[in-house]
């Protein structure tokens, strides 16, 4: 299955002069990943990077070679694409200990994250934290992960990468069809957009991602968002 086209976009939102979120792409791997920082001024951002620079890092030594050992983690319920990722999420997790490791409790920093990467049909998605995963088939939305927050605060996050020794994180493989279209949303989104504010910006869409991302952005933002923003668009 190939990608046709697909959109990554991040901003600050309309209060905040910080951007704590990272969404990056590597192509050659087909690995898309988004990653939303907390603990503050230079710190939150500090450790989004550190935690997609780890995932993407990982993931490219272990599924580059078909020999590896995979460190932490292994089950035959997962490609080897889902297993490569999350052990690379269990190695990131491990380094952003190692940073928080000895410091105030207001000067550590952590990060919710998901992973998403292809091998022919299916596409193997890895998360932790308050990160969402909608597929629209059909014309139809479906939410496929939802966060890991808590339902009466959904910017506040019950998992994520630095946060406890020990990681708790979800994960899923999708056969994906032609047509289909997979969509990650951050918190801000997420808790600001319904179903129907998803369903038209991806229906309007016609051959411009990134607008239909802006469109959510715009759509959020006119709902009263305050926080980052970040997405991720990726058309079959």
């Amino acid at each position: 299955m190939e990608i046709k086209s697909f959109a990554v976009l991040s901003q600050q939102g309309p209060f905040l002069t910080l951007n704590e979120d990272v969404v990056d792409v590597d192509f050659s791997s087909k690995l898309f990943i988004q990653s939303d920082g907390y603990g503050g001024s230079g710190i939150g951002d500090e450790v989004a990077r550190i935690a997609t620079d780890g995932v993407m890092k990982n993931f490219g030594k272990i599924s580059s070679d078909a020999d590896a050992t995979l460190p932490f983690f292994y089950s035959q319920k997962y490609l080897l694409e889902g297993n490569a990722l999350i052990n690379s999420l269990l190695a990131t997790h491990q380094k952003i200990l190692k940073f928080n490791e000895g410091k105030k409790f207001g000067e550590r920093g952590g990060a919710s994250l998901l992973a998403l990467t292809l091998s022919n049909l299916h596409a193997s998605v890895v998360a932790t934290g308050n990160v969402f995963l909608y597929l629209m088939r059909d014309g139809q939305l479906n939410l496929i992960l939802k966060g890991d927050c808590h339902d009466a605060n959904l910017h506040l996050p019950l998992s994520g990468l630095g946060l406890f020794d020990e990681l708790y994180y979800q994960a899923t493989e999708i056969e994906m069809r032609e047509g289909d279209i997979l969509l990650s949303l951050n918190s801000a989104l997420y808790s600001t957009l319904n179903k129907s504010d998803i369903e038209d910006a991806l229906k309007q869409k016609v051959d411009d991602e990134k607008k239909c991302l802006w469109h959510l952005f715009e759509t959020s933002n006119n709902k009263m968002n305050q926080l980052n923003q970040s997405a991720m668009l990726i058309c079959f």
